[in-house]
């Protein structure tokens, strides 16, 4: 978790057969990738609940795996224009 965005990582015994991962928040598709990790670098701020599932070559789809995030951090505006930014991000920890 990093100031909005979400690292997730798996592993898999066997992944010869998989074909490509999706990947869910709240149980809305957000992406897929063949890789064993994804990045959500949509901003998110608050509790949320991601799903991993794998996808085979011939469509089969296994079970989602769940985990809970609480990714909770505050942005403090400021007015100044030498700065490409207009906030800072502040992560609160809990």
């Amino acid at each position: 978790q990093n100031n909005g965005n979400i690292s997730l990582n798996w592993s898999v015994r066997d992944n010869k057969s998989i074909a490509y991962y999706q990947i869910f928040r709240n149980d809305l598709n957000i992406g897929q990738t063949t890789d064993t990790n994804f990045v959500d670098d949509s901003d998110v701020n608050g509790q949320y609940s991601y799903a991993v599932r794998s996808v085979d070559s011939s469509g089969n789809v296994s079970q989602k795996v769940y985990i809970d995030v609480n990714n909770t951090y505050c942005k403090v505006y400021y007015k100044n224009s030498n700065y490409a930014s207009s906030y800072i991000n502040y992560k609160i920890n809990s």
